[in-house]
């Protein structure tokens, strides 16, 4: 609501003929709401009128889309009632900056019916004024309102025409510069700009990939980034929902996205036009584990154990997670932290996870110190990313067309069900199989490391569990003996290190 309008450099009310309600509304147009509330003000002084409630809606458009309905105008229906509910002597009039403001569709036919009935006069501070209860008025606003819907349309025809030509040439589509990129004018003399690499983003970008494959969380990337001095495009701080946005970005990997979707472009390879910051195969790896039902979506902490949601239950082939339980420690009994199937049924897992941590990783030390070991890993055929693309595709394309045939009717739901959940199957089965094989790289680092005992007790958690993930499967059994060994005196410890199973995967297993 306003106040009475008090025109500039008088000391009272503005003798009036009537009151009147102001319509503001912004979409994407150049007429901001100051500006619109300005100049209806003006008009209202110029016609005498008062002021009384001001109705304002914000990002919104009057225009519906073929085959849609008009999008929700909160203010404007409240204007409505307050028109069907006046009582004045001297019926409300309405103001606003243009007829295109109140309408750009076929919603204009109830707000016809109000003023019509009640005697509203419309004033518009650009296109004039709308005698409602005529014949005339009311075919002008009609026709108003069918031109500014029209020219939205031919508008969308033009956008979309141009934003098809820009997907197919690769090129950037505009807006703000996103992070990893900055522009960079091609030519002194030629206002056209392309994105190039900003070399600190982008080089945080590849660095948060590997992380995510790595299994760290997004939080301990978000403080990273901040203390690298990087920040959102406003200036304000990089939280871990900030990160997976930016991971998640198809244009990290050089590749158009349209309306959600990949798109080939017309350029070689089908690519974008801006550099890569990393491979299509690292982008899609990151893609799927952010995108994994596993994944915390929130603030996610770094796990603080090895075989947090790593290692398997040996009762129901589950993961495990951490928590507090009684054992021994130090001679005495004590709280520990215990590894315990995440389940959380009675009768499966509880050990202890330092002593199972310490185990798994002295047997992994011993194995990688061997002289073999680094043989076999130059012997290893790198794996081809782009044959198992091809079969994904294959098998997306396969479950397209029998959904499509489901749609049609050309098969029974009966014949469908099966072959839809073998597919599925297939397609989860080969997207873990390409996450593998890019997170597979690590290892090959470990070519290069002199003393493995020493890099092992020097890197950080992160590394020894991306490690262990590419070599080895830990199961955790429930003790092959209940309580204590034979022998065993009060104060001493025990463990039943023959209940921890290591798979060794085929990298090593051959040679071991």
């Amino acid at each position: 609501m306003s106040e009475p309008f008090i025109p500039p450099g008088d000391g009272g009310p503005l003798d009036y003929e009537r009151d009147c309600v102001l319509y503001l509304r912004k979409s994407k147009g150049k007429a901001g709401i100051p500006r619109q509330r300005h100049d209806g003000k003006a008009l209202a002084a110029r016609l005498r009128w008062r002021i009384v409630a001001e109705f304002v809606d914000v990002d919104k458009t009057a225009h519906a889309k073929v085959g849609e309905p008009p999008p929700p105008r909160p203010d404007y229906n409240r204007m409505l009632a307050m028109l069907r509910a006046d009582d004045r002597p001297v019926p409300l009039g309405v103001i606003s900056w243009h007829a295109d403001r109140l309408h750009r569709s076929t919603d204009v036919e109830d707000f016809i019916v109000v003023c019509h009935q009640h005697k509203h006069p419309v004033e518009t501070v650009r296109s004039g004024r709308y005698e409602l209860w005529t014949a005339t008025g009311r075919k002008r606003i009609r026709q108003d309102a069918v031109d500014a819907a029209y020219e939205v349309d031919h508008l969308i025809e033009r956008i979309d025409s141009d934003r098809e030509e820009k997907v197919r040439q690769g090129r950037w589509m505009g807006g703000p510069v996103p992070f990893g990129w900055k522009l960079q004018r091609l030519d002194l003399d030629d206002d056209d700009k392309v994105l190039v690499l900003d070399p600190v983003a982008a080089e945080a970008i590849q660095w948060g990939c590997q992380q995510v494959l790595m299994a760290s969380s997004l939080a301990s990337m978000a403080r990273e980034w901040t203390a690298r001095g990087l920040t959102r495009r406003s200036g304000g701080k990089i939280d871990g929902a900030e990160v997976r946005r930016i991971l998640l970005r198809a244009r990290n990997a050089g590749l158009m996205e349209s309306r959600g979707e990949i798109v080939e472009t017309e350029l070689p390879g089908g690519v974008a036009e801006w550099p890569a910051i990393v491979s299509p195969a690292t982008w899609r790896a990151v893609k799927l584990l952010l995108d994994g039902p596993d994944r915390v979506k929130g603030n996610d902490t770094t796990p603080k154990w090895l075989g947090t949601s790593q290692f398997r239950c040996g009762v129901c082939d589950g993961t495990v997670k951490t928590s507090m339980a009684s054992g021994w420690h130090g001679g005495r009994r004590t709280d520990v932290v215990a590894y315990r199937c995440k389940s959380g049924e009675r009768g499966h897992i509880v050990r202890t996870a330092a002593r199972v941590d310490q185990f798994v990783s002295d047997v992994v030390v011993a194995r990688l110190a061997k002289p073999d070991f680094v043989d076999l890993l130059r012997a290893t055929p790198p794996p081809d990313l782009e044959a198992m693309r091809a079969e994904l595709l294959a098998l997306e394309g396969e479950l397209a067309e029998w959904r499509r045939m489901a749609v049609a009717g050309e098969v029974s739901a009966v014949v469908f069900a099966p072959v839809e959940q073998r597919l599925l199957r297939q397609i989860e089965e080969k997207n873990a199989e390409m996450t593998s094989a890019v997170q597979s790289p690590i290892l090959r680092e470990l070519i290069n490391i002199p003393d493995i005992a020493e890099a092992w007790e020097s890197r950080d958690l992160v590394w020894r569990r991306a490690v262990l993930r590419n070599l080895v499967t830990v199961t955790i059994h429930k003790p092959t003996h209940r309580g204590r060994p034979p022998g065993w005196r009060e104060g001493e410890e025990y463990f039943d290190y023959d209940s921890i199973e290591i798979d060794w995967l085929p990298l090593t297993r051959a040679e071991e």
